[in-house]
């Protein structure tokens, strides 16, 4: 699949909305590393920061995603000491011709508390606010604009509401996955679910002018029946990690992450 991935890397986005990781334990920081050095083998675009991120302490995240090169986007958390951005705000790719931008967005209901003392004092700015200020500037660098989104599905919807412009909103929150999209206005939402449950994807058919004239989406369970990459294989027992033998049940829909 590594391979595949890569020679249609230039028509392919690959993307994480963010809060990934497990509860905050030793074998739950090694699976982090795991995921953070998997998810740049196989050339994830970009991976949005979510609370559990945080929760391992900001030096964590930010030194995993720097050592593997993999952009980490949130453009409404801020730190306090001088109104910076923790992560990259937005990325724009450019995918044979056709540009698309990719916002990242943390839920403005999170409360930036420092998990560890080495922390710094963090502000979360309004996720609206923020989105009313970006999108129309990325609407001039690209074809077509997408967040990233650890908010929920009220904040999605308004935001696809009152933020013009916006083509999708791929959010991550423990409320199940969201097949078939939900079409507010001319924004898409979209949710592959809880823990590693889905893959979705999400395909837009353009025209010769890069217009888009449809949309597909498909979610396909990642269960046994999926075979395995030998490449992954490979990465998971260089970490002495071991999949479990049950499939592991999903949480309840409407089941939120404490924040």
């Amino acid at each position: 699949m590594v391979k595949e991935i890569r020679k249609w890397e230039s028509k392919v986005l690959l993307l994480e909305a963010g809060d990934a990781f497990g509860p905050e334990m030793p074998i739950e920081r090694k699976k982090a590393r795991l995921m953070v050095q998997a998810m740049a083998q196989m050339g994830y675009d970009a991976y949005n920061l979510g609370v559990r991120e945080l929760s391992y302490g900001q030096d964590f995240i930010e030194d995993q995603t720097s050592k593997w090169k993999l952009p980490l986007l949130c453009a409404n958390l801020v730190r306090a000491k001088d109104g910076k951005p923790f992560a990259t705000p937005y990325i724009v790719k450019d995918l044979g011709g056709v540009k698309v931008a990719v916002l990242g967005l943390m839920s403005s209901l999170f409360n930036a508390h420092k998990y560890k003392p080495e922390d710094q004092d963090l502000l979360v700015e309004d996720c609206q606010d923020v989105a009313k200020r970006i999108v129309p500037q990325l609407r001039k660098e690209a074809d077509f604009v997408i967040i990233l989104g650890h908010i929920t599905m009220e904040e999605a919807t308004e935001l696809a509401e009152k933020v013009p412009g916006i083509t999708a909103i791929i959010i991550a929150w423990a409320m199940g996955i969201i097949d078939p999209p939900v079409q507010v206005q001319d924004t898409l939402i979209l949710s592959a679910g809880t823990k590693g449950s889905h893959l979705g994807e999400f395909f837009l058919h353009l025209d010769q002018k890069g217009a888009m004239v449809s949309y597909h989406s498909r979610l396909t369970p990642l269960d046994r029946k999926i075979s395995e990459d030998p490449e992954m294989r490979q990465l998971i027992d260089s970490y002495g990690l071991t999949p479990p033998v049950e499939e592991s049940p999903a949480p309840p829909e409407g089941e939120l992450p404490k924040i």
